[in-house]
């Protein structure tokens, strides 16, 4: 077995971490169902190999963490990270029985493809 330098990951032999990224995007782009953890996917590899600077490295470890502690929707994450690190998110917005609420008028559009509803 070989060893990742940058996260330490054990490998099977003649894999990197990046083959292995490389072979989840390009599952993303055969079958666009993968896409829904694009985030997940790609922010993970990143803070793992030390692929972001500094002020977007705390930025997306807090925007995971807040996901996988909290529930806050990947789709509100690709909005935020839009706006830049350092930017206010979506405030306002409670997890109920499965659905999303936010205060954010300027979301109505993705709300609906989203399952999100304003409150």
């Amino acid at each position: 077995m070989d060893t990742c330098v940058k996260c330490g990951a054990e490998l099977p032999q003649e894999n990197t971490c990046e083959s292995i990224f490389n072979e989840f995007m390009a599952l993303e782009f055969t079958d666009p169902s993968y896409g829904q953890v694009h985030f997940l996917t790609v922010a993970s590899y990143m803070v793992q190999h030390a692929g972001y600077s500094d002020e977007m490295y705390v930025w997306v470890q807090s925007a995971l963490r807040r996901h996988l502690e909290e529930g806050y929707p990947t789709e509100l994450i690709r909005q935020d990270m839009a706006r830049g690190p350092g930017t206010r998110d979506h405030q306002g917005y409670s997890k109920t029985n499965e659905c999303i609420t936010t205060t954010q008028s300027s979301l109505e559009h993705d709300d609906r493809r989203c399952g999100l509803t304003n409150a």
